[in-house]
Protein backbone atom coordinates (compact mmCIF):
# COMPACT_ATOMS: atom_id res chain seq x y z
CA UNK A 1 0.00 0.00 0.00
CA UNK A 2 2.73 2.45 0.97
CA UNK A 3 4.65 1.72 -2.24
CA UNK A 4 1.54 2.40 -4.34
CA UNK A 5 0.99 5.74 -2.58
CA UNK A 6 4.60 6.74 -3.26
CA UNK A 7 4.19 5.91 -6.93
CA UNK A 8 0.95 7.91 -7.14
CA UNK A 9 2.71 10.87 -5.53
CA UNK A 10 5.92 10.56 -7.57
CA UNK A 11 4.26 10.35 -10.98
CA UNK A 12 2.56 13.78 -10.81
CA UNK A 13 5.79 15.25 -9.45
CA UNK A 14 7.76 13.89 -12.40
CA UNK A 15 5.20 15.20 -14.86
CA UNK A 16 5.20 18.60 -13.16
CA UNK A 17 8.99 18.77 -13.20
CA UNK A 18 9.03 17.82 -16.89
CA UNK A 19 6.49 20.51 -17.76
CA UNK A 20 8.43 23.14 -15.82
CA UNK A 21 11.66 22.10 -17.58
CA UNK A 22 9.99 22.34 -21.00
CA UNK A 23 8.58 25.78 -20.16
CA UNK A 24 11.97 27.05 -18.97
CA UNK A 25 13.65 25.69 -22.11
CA UNK A 26 10.99 27.26 -24.35
CA UNK A 27 11.35 30.63 -22.62
CA UNK A 28 15.13 30.47 -22.94
CA UNK A 29 14.93 29.51 -26.61
CA UNK A 30 12.42 32.27 -27.35
CA UNK A 31 14.44 34.88 -25.45
CA UNK A 32 17.63 33.81 -27.23
CA UNK A 33 15.91 34.00 -30.63
CA UNK A 34 14.60 37.49 -29.88
CA UNK A 35 18.06 38.60 -28.72
CA UNK A 36 19.76 37.20 -31.84
CA UNK A 37 17.16 38.81 -34.08
CA UNK A 38 17.77 42.15 -32.39
CA UNK A 39 21.52 41.80 -32.97
CA UNK A 40 20.88 41.08 -36.66
CA UNK A 41 18.61 44.11 -36.99
CA UNK A 42 21.13 46.35 -35.23
CA UNK A 43 23.90 45.07 -37.51
CA UNK A 44 21.78 45.68 -40.60
CA UNK A 45 21.28 49.29 -39.50
CA UNK A 46 25.01 49.69 -38.87
CA UNK A 47 25.76 48.36 -42.36
CA UNK A 48 23.29 50.84 -43.86
CA UNK A 49 24.80 53.77 -41.95
CA UNK A 50 28.32 52.80 -42.97
CA UNK A 51 27.11 52.41 -46.56
CA UNK A 52 25.71 55.94 -46.48
CA UNK A 53 29.06 57.28 -45.28
CA UNK A 54 30.89 55.45 -48.05
CA UNK A 55 28.46 56.81 -50.65
CA UNK A 56 29.05 60.33 -49.33
CA UNK A 57 32.82 59.84 -49.49
CA UNK A 58 32.57 58.47 -53.04
CA UNK A 59 30.55 61.51 -54.10
CA UNK A 60 32.97 63.88 -52.40
CA UNK A 61 35.88 62.14 -54.11
CA UNK A 62 34.23 62.60 -57.51
CA UNK A 63 33.32 66.25 -56.91
CA UNK A 64 36.62 67.25 -55.32
CA UNK A 65 39.16 65.07 -57.11
CA UNK A 66 42.11 67.04 -55.79
CA UNK A 67 45.21 66.13 -53.82
CA UNK A 68 44.44 69.04 -51.49
CA UNK A 69 41.66 66.95 -49.96
CA UNK A 70 43.85 63.90 -49.32
CA UNK A 71 43.96 64.48 -45.53
CA UNK A 72 40.15 64.45 -45.49
CA UNK A 73 39.98 61.27 -47.58
CA UNK A 74 42.53 59.56 -45.35
CA UNK A 75 40.81 60.52 -42.10
CA UNK A 76 37.37 59.48 -43.29
CA UNK A 77 38.73 56.20 -44.63
CA UNK A 78 40.40 55.52 -41.30
CA UNK A 79 37.11 56.11 -39.49
CA UNK A 80 35.27 53.86 -41.93
CA UNK A 81 37.86 51.09 -41.61
CA UNK A 82 37.38 51.11 -37.85
CA UNK A 83 33.60 51.01 -38.17
CA UNK A 84 33.62 48.25 -40.81
CA UNK A 85 36.01 46.12 -38.76
CA UNK A 86 33.69 46.36 -35.74
CA UNK A 87 30.77 45.23 -37.88
CA UNK A 88 32.88 42.35 -39.20
CA UNK A 89 33.69 41.19 -35.68
CA UNK A 90 30.00 41.21 -34.77
CA UNK A 91 29.06 39.24 -37.90
CA UNK A 92 31.75 36.68 -37.02
CA UNK A 93 30.45 36.56 -33.42
CA UNK A 94 26.97 35.73 -34.67
CA UNK A 95 28.31 32.88 -36.79
CA UNK A 96 30.96 31.40 -34.53
CA UNK A 97 29.41 31.88 -31.08
CA UNK A 98 25.68 32.17 -31.64
CA UNK A 99 25.67 29.90 -34.70
CA UNK A 100 23.37 32.34 -36.47
CA UNK A 101 23.90 32.55 -40.23
CA UNK A 102 22.36 35.33 -42.28
CA UNK A 103 23.47 35.22 -45.91
CA UNK A 104 21.83 38.55 -46.80
CA UNK A 105 23.51 40.37 -43.91
CA UNK A 106 26.85 38.90 -44.87
CA UNK A 107 26.40 39.84 -48.54
CA UNK A 108 25.50 43.39 -47.54
CA UNK A 109 28.62 43.48 -45.40
CA UNK A 110 30.75 42.25 -48.31
CA UNK A 111 29.29 44.99 -50.51
CA UNK A 112 30.32 47.46 -47.83
CA UNK A 113 33.84 46.00 -47.74
CA UNK A 114 34.14 46.08 -51.52
CA UNK A 115 33.12 49.73 -51.67
CA UNK A 116 35.70 50.58 -49.02
CA UNK A 117 38.34 48.55 -50.88
CA UNK A 118 37.69 50.40 -54.15
CA UNK A 119 37.87 53.80 -52.46
CA UNK A 120 41.06 52.82 -50.62
CA UNK A 121 42.63 51.79 -53.94
CA UNK A 122 41.73 55.10 -55.59
CA UNK A 123 42.84 57.19 -52.62
CA UNK A 124 46.15 55.32 -52.45
CA UNK A 125 46.82 56.19 -56.08
CA UNK A 126 45.61 59.78 -55.88
CA UNK A 127 47.27 60.65 -52.58
CA UNK A 128 50.39 58.48 -52.96
CA UNK A 129 49.54 56.92 -49.60
CA UNK A 130 51.90 54.38 -48.06
CA UNK A 131 49.35 51.96 -46.62
CA UNK A 132 49.14 48.37 -47.83
CA UNK A 133 46.00 46.66 -49.10
CA UNK A 134 45.40 43.00 -48.28
CA UNK A 135 42.46 41.07 -49.71
CA UNK A 136 41.77 37.65 -48.25
CA UNK A 137 39.49 34.95 -49.67
CA UNK A 138 38.38 32.08 -47.46
CA UNK A 139 35.77 29.33 -47.28
CA UNK A 140 33.82 28.14 -44.25
CA UNK A 141 33.20 24.79 -45.95
CA UNK A 142 36.27 23.64 -47.83
CA UNK A 143 39.28 25.03 -46.01
CA UNK A 144 40.99 23.58 -42.95
CA UNK A 145 43.65 26.30 -42.76
CA UNK A 146 41.41 29.33 -43.36
CA UNK A 147 40.77 30.08 -39.69
CA UNK A 148 44.49 30.01 -38.93
CA UNK A 149 45.14 32.13 -42.01
CA UNK A 150 42.75 34.78 -40.75
CA UNK A 151 44.48 34.81 -37.37
CA UNK A 152 47.93 35.14 -38.97
CA UNK A 153 46.73 38.03 -41.11
CA UNK A 154 45.49 39.93 -38.05
CA UNK A 155 48.72 39.20 -36.17
CA UNK A 156 50.77 40.42 -39.14
CA UNK A 157 48.78 43.65 -39.24
CA UNK A 158 49.31 44.24 -35.52
CA UNK A 159 53.01 43.32 -35.55
CA UNK A 160 54.15 44.99 -38.79
CA UNK A 161 56.16 47.90 -37.40
CA UNK A 162 55.43 51.25 -38.97
CA UNK A 163 52.96 49.80 -41.47
CA UNK A 164 49.26 50.40 -42.06
CA UNK A 165 47.59 47.31 -43.49
CA UNK A 166 44.00 47.56 -44.68
CA UNK A 167 42.34 44.12 -44.63
CA UNK A 168 39.34 43.06 -46.71
CA UNK A 169 38.15 39.47 -46.27
CA UNK A 170 35.55 37.59 -48.31
CA UNK A 171 33.83 34.22 -48.06
CA UNK A 172 34.37 32.95 -51.58
CA UNK A 173 31.64 30.30 -51.28
CA UNK A 174 28.79 32.57 -50.17
CA UNK A 175 27.59 33.51 -53.64
CA UNK A 176 28.08 37.25 -53.14
CA UNK A 177 28.15 39.05 -56.53
CA UNK A 178 30.82 41.51 -55.40
CA UNK A 179 32.98 38.79 -53.86
CA UNK A 180 32.63 36.72 -57.03
CA UNK A 181 33.65 39.73 -59.13
CA UNK A 182 36.81 40.16 -57.05
CA UNK A 183 37.49 36.42 -57.28
CA UNK A 184 37.35 36.71 -61.07
CA UNK A 185 39.57 39.78 -61.03
CA UNK A 186 42.29 38.00 -59.06
CA UNK A 187 41.61 34.54 -60.55
CA UNK A 188 41.00 32.94 -57.15
CA UNK A 189 40.76 29.15 -57.44
CA UNK A 190 41.84 27.88 -54.00
CA UNK A 191 41.28 28.77 -50.35
CA UNK A 192 42.85 30.51 -48.64
CA UNK A 193 44.07 33.05 -51.20
CA UNK A 194 45.69 36.29 -50.11
CA UNK A 195 46.36 39.32 -52.30
CA UNK A 196 48.90 41.79 -50.94
CA UNK A 197 49.16 45.01 -52.94
CA UNK A 198 47.74 43.20 -56.01
CA UNK A 199 50.19 40.27 -55.70
CA UNK A 200 48.41 36.94 -55.28
CA UNK A 201 49.51 34.16 -52.93
CA UNK A 202 47.69 30.84 -53.33
CA UNK A 203 47.34 28.74 -50.19
CA UNK A 204 48.40 29.42 -46.63
CA UNK A 205 50.95 32.17 -45.93
CA UNK A 206 52.49 32.64 -42.49
CA UNK A 207 52.45 35.79 -40.41
CA UNK A 208 56.19 36.26 -40.98
CA UNK A 209 55.81 35.91 -44.75
CA UNK A 210 52.97 38.43 -44.80
CA UNK A 211 55.11 40.97 -42.96
CA UNK A 212 57.98 40.27 -45.38
CA UNK A 213 55.70 40.80 -48.40
CA UNK A 214 54.40 44.05 -46.94
CA UNK A 215 57.93 45.31 -46.32
CA UNK A 216 58.76 44.69 -49.98
CA UNK A 217 56.46 47.60 -50.75
CA UNK A 218 58.81 50.11 -49.08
Amino acid sequence: MTENVKRRISFPLYIGALIITIIIFAIGFYTGSIFNQQIKEDLSQEVLRAGDRISALQLFFLLEDSEEFCPIYMQELSNLDYEIEKIGHRVAYLEEVKEVYDAKLKKDYFFLETSSYLISTKVKQKCDSNYDILVYFYSNKKCESCKQQGEDILKARDEATGKIIKIYSFDGELGSPVADALKDKFNVTVYPTTIINDKKIDGFISKESIISKVNEND
